[in-house]
Protein backbone atom coordinates (compact mmCIF):
# COMPACT_ATOMS: atom_id res chain seq x y z
CA UNK A 1 0.00 0.00 0.00
CA UNK A 2 1.47 3.70 -0.59
CA UNK A 3 2.90 5.43 1.56
CA UNK A 4 0.39 8.49 1.35
CA UNK A 5 -1.64 9.29 4.47
CA UNK A 6 -4.52 9.16 2.79
CA UNK A 7 -5.50 7.46 -0.37
CA UNK A 8 -7.88 8.93 -3.32
CA UNK A 9 -9.61 6.30 -5.88
CA UNK A 10 -12.31 6.70 -8.13
CA UNK A 11 -14.25 3.57 -9.68
CA UNK A 12 -17.54 2.51 -11.48
CA UNK A 13 -18.73 6.08 -10.35
CA UNK A 14 -17.78 5.41 -6.83
CA UNK A 15 -15.15 7.89 -4.85
CA UNK A 16 -12.84 6.23 -2.50
CA UNK A 17 -10.98 8.02 0.66
CA UNK A 18 -8.95 5.86 2.27
CA UNK A 19 -7.33 6.96 5.72
CA UNK A 20 -3.49 5.13 5.24
CA UNK A 21 -1.99 5.10 8.56
CA UNK A 22 -2.28 1.50 9.91
CA UNK A 23 0.70 1.99 12.18
CA UNK A 24 -1.51 4.41 14.48
CA UNK A 25 -4.74 3.17 13.64
CA UNK A 26 -5.48 5.37 10.79
CA UNK A 27 -5.26 8.20 13.07
CA UNK A 28 -5.59 11.87 12.00
CA UNK A 29 -2.90 14.78 11.73
CA UNK A 30 -2.48 17.19 9.83
CA UNK A 31 -0.68 15.75 7.05
CA UNK A 32 -4.14 13.78 7.04
CA UNK A 33 -6.64 16.71 7.39
CA UNK A 34 -4.89 18.31 4.44
CA UNK A 35 -5.12 15.53 2.41
CA UNK A 36 -8.88 15.41 3.07
CA UNK A 37 -9.74 18.80 2.28
CA UNK A 38 -8.44 18.47 -1.43
CA UNK A 39 -10.50 14.87 -1.90
CA UNK A 40 -13.05 16.13 -0.65
CA UNK A 41 -13.00 18.86 -3.17
CA UNK A 42 -12.45 16.01 -6.02
CA UNK A 43 -15.59 13.97 -5.44
CA UNK A 44 -17.40 17.30 -5.17
CA UNK A 45 -16.57 18.36 -8.18
CA UNK A 46 -16.12 15.45 -10.32
CA UNK A 47 -19.71 14.59 -11.93
CA UNK A 48 -18.72 10.89 -12.28
CA UNK A 49 -18.55 10.57 -8.79
CA UNK A 50 -22.35 9.48 -7.45
CA UNK A 51 -21.09 8.65 -4.15
CA UNK A 52 -18.62 9.08 -1.54
CA UNK A 53 -16.87 6.40 0.87
CA UNK A 54 -14.18 7.06 3.55
CA UNK A 55 -12.37 3.86 4.95
CA UNK A 56 -9.44 3.21 6.47
CA UNK A 57 -6.50 1.04 5.75
CA UNK A 58 -5.70 -2.79 7.35
CA UNK A 59 -8.50 -4.80 9.37
CA UNK A 60 -8.24 -3.54 12.49
CA UNK A 61 -9.24 0.34 12.22
CA UNK A 62 -11.25 3.14 10.34
CA UNK A 63 -9.60 5.09 12.22
CA UNK A 64 -8.44 6.26 16.21
CA UNK A 65 -9.88 9.92 15.92
CA UNK A 66 -6.80 12.38 16.57
CA UNK A 67 -3.12 11.53 16.29
CA UNK A 68 -2.18 12.35 20.01
CA UNK A 69 2.06 12.37 19.09
CA UNK A 70 0.91 15.12 16.36
CA UNK A 71 -1.27 17.27 18.52
CA UNK A 72 0.72 16.79 21.82
CA UNK A 73 2.42 20.05 21.66
CA UNK A 74 -0.92 22.26 21.22
CA UNK A 75 -0.84 23.82 24.73
CA UNK A 76 -2.51 26.88 24.49
CA UNK A 77 -6.45 27.47 23.81
CA UNK A 78 -5.81 29.31 20.71
CA UNK A 79 -3.67 26.10 19.36
CA UNK A 80 -5.89 23.87 20.20
CA UNK A 81 -8.61 25.51 18.49
CA UNK A 82 -6.77 25.76 14.91
CA UNK A 83 -6.40 22.06 15.04
CA UNK A 84 -10.12 21.46 16.19
CA UNK A 85 -11.46 24.16 13.85
CA UNK A 86 -9.79 22.84 10.87
CA UNK A 87 -11.01 19.09 11.28
CA UNK A 88 -14.52 20.54 12.31
CA UNK A 89 -14.74 22.38 9.23
CA UNK A 90 -14.05 19.09 6.89
CA UNK A 91 -16.54 16.96 9.14
CA UNK A 92 -18.82 19.81 8.41
CA UNK A 93 -17.81 19.51 4.54
CA UNK A 94 -18.94 15.54 5.24
CA UNK A 95 -22.16 16.16 6.90
CA UNK A 96 -23.91 18.85 4.11
CA UNK A 97 -21.87 16.81 1.53
CA UNK A 98 -23.67 17.67 -2.04
CA UNK A 99 -23.69 13.72 -2.82
CA UNK A 100 -24.59 10.62 -0.46
CA UNK A 101 -21.61 9.79 1.69
CA UNK A 102 -20.44 6.61 3.36
CA UNK A 103 -18.65 5.25 6.13
CA UNK A 104 -17.36 1.92 5.60
CA UNK A 105 -15.70 1.28 8.74
CA UNK A 106 -13.24 -1.56 7.70
CA UNK A 107 -12.35 -2.06 11.25
CA UNK A 108 -12.88 -0.15 14.94
CA UNK A 109 -13.97 3.67 15.11
CA UNK A 110 -13.58 5.39 18.27
CA UNK A 111 -13.09 9.01 19.35
CA UNK A 112 -13.22 11.25 16.26
CA UNK A 113 -12.95 8.33 14.12
CA UNK A 114 -16.99 7.96 15.01
CA UNK A 115 -17.40 11.70 14.97
CA UNK A 116 -16.17 11.04 11.28
CA UNK A 117 -18.08 8.07 10.72
CA UNK A 118 -21.14 10.24 11.95
CA UNK A 119 -20.82 13.18 9.53
CA UNK A 120 -21.43 10.63 6.89
CA UNK A 121 -25.24 10.02 5.58
CA UNK A 122 -24.86 6.10 6.05
CA UNK A 123 -22.28 3.37 7.99
CA UNK A 124 -21.59 0.14 6.74
CA UNK A 125 -19.15 -1.58 9.37
CA UNK A 126 -17.35 -5.16 9.04
CA UNK A 127 -19.05 -7.14 11.95
CA UNK A 128 -15.50 -7.46 13.96
CA UNK A 129 -15.75 -3.68 14.09
CA UNK A 130 -16.12 -1.57 17.09
CA UNK A 131 -17.73 1.99 17.63
CA UNK A 132 -16.90 4.01 20.57
CA UNK A 133 -17.93 7.82 21.38
CA UNK A 134 -14.89 7.23 23.98
CA UNK A 135 -13.83 10.95 24.78
CA UNK A 136 -16.26 11.01 28.00
CA UNK A 137 -13.23 8.36 29.73
CA UNK A 138 -10.86 11.26 29.12
CA UNK A 139 -13.58 13.91 30.35
CA UNK A 140 -13.65 15.81 26.97
CA UNK A 141 -16.31 16.47 24.64
CA UNK A 142 -15.90 15.75 21.07
CA UNK A 143 -14.24 17.84 19.77
CA UNK A 144 -14.84 17.99 15.79
CA UNK A 145 -18.46 18.64 16.62
CA UNK A 146 -19.25 14.78 15.56
CA UNK A 147 -21.94 14.74 19.18
CA UNK A 148 -24.43 17.23 17.16
CA UNK A 149 -23.82 14.99 14.13
CA UNK A 150 -24.76 11.63 15.68
CA UNK A 151 -27.89 13.30 17.32
CA UNK A 152 -29.02 14.05 13.61
CA UNK A 153 -28.46 10.96 12.60
CA UNK A 154 -30.06 8.44 15.62
CA UNK A 155 -32.59 9.60 18.21
CA UNK A 156 -31.55 11.62 21.34
CA UNK A 157 -32.32 9.23 24.16
CA UNK A 158 -29.58 6.63 22.05
CA UNK A 159 -27.30 9.00 21.10
CA UNK A 160 -26.64 10.14 24.58
CA UNK A 161 -26.74 7.29 25.71
CA UNK A 162 -23.74 6.58 23.54
CA UNK A 163 -21.68 9.91 24.41
CA UNK A 164 -22.71 9.27 28.05
CA UNK A 165 -21.33 5.61 28.49
CA UNK A 166 -18.37 6.28 26.42
CA UNK A 167 -18.02 2.57 25.81
CA UNK A 168 -17.28 0.95 22.23
CA UNK A 169 -20.48 -1.23 21.11
CA UNK A 170 -19.88 -3.68 18.60
CA UNK A 171 -21.08 -3.68 14.60
CA UNK A 172 -24.83 -5.52 15.70
CA UNK A 173 -24.93 -3.68 18.57
CA UNK A 174 -24.15 -0.17 16.62
CA UNK A 175 -27.32 -1.30 13.55
CA UNK A 176 -29.52 -2.09 16.78
CA UNK A 177 -29.52 1.21 17.87
CA UNK A 178 -29.81 2.74 14.26
CA UNK A 179 -26.30 4.43 14.10
CA UNK A 180 -24.98 1.23 11.24
CA UNK A 181 -27.07 0.69 8.56
CA UNK A 182 -25.40 -2.45 7.75
CA UNK A 183 -23.14 -5.05 9.09
CA UNK A 184 -20.93 -6.52 6.13
CA UNK A 185 -19.08 -10.11 6.83
CA UNK A 186 -16.78 -9.83 4.29
CA UNK A 187 -13.30 -7.77 3.95
CA UNK A 188 -15.40 -4.93 3.28
CA UNK A 189 -15.07 -3.20 0.22
CA UNK A 190 -16.63 -5.44 -2.63
CA UNK A 191 -19.74 -6.11 -0.66
CA UNK A 192 -19.70 -2.38 -0.10
CA UNK A 193 -19.37 -1.77 -3.72
CA UNK A 194 -22.34 -4.33 -3.92
CA UNK A 195 -24.54 -2.42 -1.19
CA UNK A 196 -23.98 0.83 -3.06
CA UNK A 197 -24.57 -0.32 -6.85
Amino acid sequence: MSEQPVIWEKKNGIGWIILNRPEVRNAINYDVMKNLSVFLDHAKSDEEIKVLVITGTGPKAFCSGGDLTAFHSLKTEEQAYGMLSQMGAILQDIFFFPKPTVALLNGSAVGGGCEIAAACDIRLARAEAKVGFIQGRLGITTGWGGGTYLLERIGQTEAMDLLYSSTPVTAKQGMDRGFIQYVIKSSGKKEAERYLQ
